[in-house]
């Protein structure tokens, strides 16, 4: 998914997280991706060591002709660039369906593998019944946090909150997330006429699923026990408002002094 309309980054790094700026109040929150943040990693850690030593390996020669600085330069964020590639095949895939649904089929170009994901999202259209009612739906929990699914479905007669991930897994932080999304209590809307925002109350869909779609397989997964999901992002949101306190408190603090030092 791209960048939602009413996301913006915290700063010009972009690992520092999303926030959402209400159109009509102003007001502020992180996204419910940001707020995962605080989820623990170490399985992302280990992938990212994994794709760093997969391209020394293959790059042993051009390693060998450069300095251990250089080298270390070269190889240091090379998992990053696997990750950005991954989230173009993704961006690309949504952009498909979602085009495929707003029935203008101005479909972006694809290259082999996400038309090779594409062909498994034909075969689960040939299994399933699915009928799009809105795409990008944009939720906001007023004060706490605000995101945005991929679409809200009829899924063989069931009114589905729908997020879909390109990704080789599924992890618990999916399932958080889509627990979130549901449990927001309003829906931004924009008009599309005339582009003016309005906050109307949150459709009531009857489950939550992920639609995941690889090279090799498609299924809906329905995410059950959202109840706890929901709880357990909860508790990262308490995590990341306090660390957001934390960092504003150290910050104050630094200019205090900066401040004292100039009087001095």
């Amino acid at each position: 998914m791209a960048k939602p309309e009413l996301a913006q980054y915290y700063s010009e790094k972009q690992d520092d997280g999303r926030a959402y700026k209400h159109p009509l109040t102003g007001e502020t929150v992180p996204s419910v991706t940001t707020v995962l943040k605080m989820a623990d990693k170490s399985g992302l850690a280990q992938w990212a060591a994994d794709k760093a030593v997969e391209w020394c390996v293959l790059n042993w020669h051009l390693l060998g002709s450069r300095s251990d600085e250089d080298a270390y330069r070269a190889a240091r964020w090379q998992w990053k660039k696997v990750r950005d590639e991954r989230a173009q095949v993704g961006t690309g895939v949504h952009e498909a369906i979602e085009d495929e649904h707003s029935d203008t089929f101005n479909m972006p170009e694809l290259d082999e593998e996400q038309e090779r994901i594409m062909l498994q999202w034909e075969q689960l259209k040939l299994e399933h019944e699915i009928v799009p009612v809105m795409s990008e739906m944009t939720v906001w929990e007023p004060g706490l946090y605000a995101g945005t699914s991929d679409g809200l479905w009829w899924i063989d007669g069931v009114l589905t909150l729908v997020d879909i991930k390109t990704s080789k897994n599924i992890w618990p932080e999916h399932f958080a997330q889509l627990a979130a999304l549901l449990f927001a209590s309003k829906l931004m809307v924009k008009d599309s006429k005339t582009g003016a925002w309005s906050e109307e109350d949150r459709p009531d869909p009857s489950q939550a699923a992920i639609i995941h779609l690889r090279e090799d397989k498609h299924e809906i997964i329905i995410v059950e026990d959202l109840d706890l999901h929901y709880d357990k992002f909860m508790g990262y949101h308490q995590v990341w408002t306090a660390t957001q306190a934390v960092k504003s408190r150290e910050k104050a603090r630094l200019a205090e002094g900066k401040q004292e030092d100039g009087k001095q």
